[in-house]
Order: structure tokens, then C-alpha cells, then sequence
């Protein structure tokens, strides 16, 4: 069945135009590092509470990585939506899915590998070298990323260029992927009622 110029009209009209590549506002590295920070401590309170408060500890962990799967799916760990920042894919310009941000978190920014570290060197009687050993990797990971922030095109990481990421400013949600499901739904609507 062949297409009419008419019916390619009327799917041009019904997509709505994405954010030009001009309103693109890449974060700031010190909004990054803010965010990260965020992150990380928000992962590990619960351990550096001490297991004298197991209940709330628990609680506000449970309560943080809920809070984390909710809002994957619109590019942001729960510091990113404070700080208004959200992850997008750099080929695309299109906010991550769950996936890719809970494998950006997890195993590339390495939060959850921070709060077992700092369980492991806090809490438990490692012996000081294995407990230097994983705080001397962590510290290392760290000021990797952080030169990166800084020096790196568009302010990307090392989990960021791995993963074709990159973190921009996006207080106002324009990238929000839910956003664009809602505008592209209604002018799917207009179009079927104008073709009526």
C-alpha cells in the first residue's frame, strides 16, 4: 500500500519537534561533582550511621534505591533531580532508559561498590592494608572522573563516554522522556481528529 503525500503531512504534523540542538545546556562540572557526591553519600548514610541504628539505616536505604529505580527511567539519579541535571544520550539527544542509567550507576559510577567499600573499612576488622588497597582504588576511580569533569569534552566522564552519555542542565524538563510521550499522544489525537 503506497503512502500519499497527504497521510506523510499528517505523520510529520502529528511528531512533535525535539528540543534544537541549541537549547542543549551541557551541567557544570562543579553540578557533577555535587550530584555525585550526593549520590554516593545518599548510598552510603546508611552505613555511616552505624549498625547501632539498623531500622532507620535500613529504611533510608531502602528508601534511597527506591527513590533510584523510580526515576531511572527519566535519566536521573535522585541527586540529578534535585539538581536538576538529566542524562541523555549523546548520538540520539534522548534521555537514557532504565537500563542504560541503572547500568550507569551501578556498575560504571560503582555507588553501590562505594558503600560495600566503605562498609568493608568502616565496620568490619579488615586488616589496614586491604582496607587502604580498596580506599586507594576508590580514591583513584574518583579522581579520574573528577579530572575528566574538568578537562574532558563536554564535561564527560569515564562511565560517560563508555556509555555514549553525557549529563546536562534541564531544570525546566524539557528532555523529561514521559514529557514527550504526553506531547506526542496529544498531537497523535489532533491529527486523528482532523483527519476525521
Amino acid at each position: 500500500m503506497a503512502r500519499t503525500s497527504q497521510g506523510t503531512d499528517r505523520e510529520k504534523e502529528a511528531e512533535p519537534s525535539r528540543p534544537a540542538a541549541k537549547s542543549l545546556y551541557l551541567a557544570s562540572s562543579w553540578k557533577r561533582v555535587g550530584a555525585y557526591l550526593l549520590d554516593a553519600i545518599g548510598a552510603s548514610l546508611p552505613v555511616w550511621i552505624g549498625l547501632d541504628a539498623v531500622v532507620l539505616a535500613l529504611v533510608l536505604a531502602i528508601g534511597y534505591w527506591a527513590w533510584s529505580f523510580c526515576i531511572y527511567d527519566k535519566g536521573q539519579s535522585p541527586a540529578k533531580q534535585l539538581l536538576g541535571l538529566r542524562v541523555i544520550e549523546v548520538s540520539t539527544r534522548r534521555c537514557v532508559n532504565w537500563g542504560s542509567m541503572a547500568e550507569r550507576e551501578f556498575l560504571m559510577k560503582g555507588v553501590v561498590v562505594e558503600a560495600v567499600v566503605s562498609f568493608l573499612v568502616i565496620k568490619t576488622d579488615a586488616s589496614p592494608l586491604v582496607a587502604a588497597i580498596f580506599v586507594l582504588i576508590m580514591l583513584a576511580w574518583f579522581l579520574t572522573n573528577l579530572a575528566m569533569l574538568f578537562l574532558a569534552e563536554r564535561h564527560r566522564t569515564a562511565w560517560d563516554m563508555v556509555l555514549g552519555t553525557m549529563v546536562i542542565d534541564d531544570p525546566d524538563g524539557e528532555f523529561d522522556p514521559r514529557r514527550w510521550a504526553k506531547r506526542r499522544r496529544q498531537a497523535s489525537r489532533r491529527s486523528r481528529q482532523r483527519a476525521r
